[in-house]
């Protein structure tokens, strides 16, 4: 069973989490877990992720000011963490992940989507770290932000890697919505309302089909 001490969560079988109520998490060995969460609740977490455990995690945000850090360490071999995340902004956010590839053939794959409305600010900043010796990892890191008014955003896809046999990759895009799309769904009947809200609705939508 999973057993819960103060403030810290171990996992030992397969499950889906939909709330958090510790901000350490230990997730045993041979372990698939998924957390699926539409709420503001993993500010100032470590996640630990032993051998041949996976973890997904699927956060769907729509709040206002958030400053929230995570730290995801890959302590087993053969461990992976796929997070896909999303949010839609209305004031200020950042967000900070940590990656820890502590040991060989651990996996991350990040991806992080935003729309930022008004003149708000997004920030998304993610630190991948292999150190030397932990050789056949695999570090993707995928984030977007959409903005609908001035851009204040900012992306940090930052690989810290002390070791030549991983293989490691990284895109960071701000931008808007490409104006033709958006004349095509007009074309289509829709108002520019309901052709920008079709597409934002794709577009946070993206990462949890991955």
């Amino acid at each position: 069973m999973n057993k819960i001490l103060m403030n810290k969560v171990i996992i030992n079988k397969d499950t889906i989490v939909t709330k958090i109520n510790a901000n350490k998490i230990c997730v045993s060995k041979n372990v698939n877990v998924v957390f699926n969460i539409d709420k503001y609740s993993f500010d100032n977490i470590i996640i630990d992720i032993e051998e041949n455990s996976n973890v997904i995690i699927n956060k769907k945000y729509n709040e206002k000011d958030i400053n929230e850090n995570i730290v995801i360490n890959l302590n087993g071999i053969n461990s992976s963490i796929k997070y896909n995340f999303s949010t839609i902004v209305t004031n200020n956010q950042k967000y900070t992940i940590v990656i820890n590839h502590n040991n060989k053939n651990t996996n991350s794959y990040i991806t992080n989507h935003g729309v930022v409305l008004n003149d708000s600010k997004l920030i998304f900043e993610v630190n991948s770290i292999v150190k030397k010796g932990n050789i056949l990892c695999n570090i993707n890191q995928d984030s977007k932000i959409i903005t609908m008014g001035r851009n204040n955003s900012i992306i940090k896809p930052n690989l810290f890697i002390d070791e030549y046999n991983v293989n490691a990759k990284h895109s960071a895009i701000i931008g808007k919505f490409n104006e033709e799309e958006i004349f095509y769904l007009k074309t289509k009947g829709l108002s520019e309302k309901q052709a920008l809200d079709l597409l934002i609705n794709g577009f946070i939508e993206g990462p949890m089909r991955r």
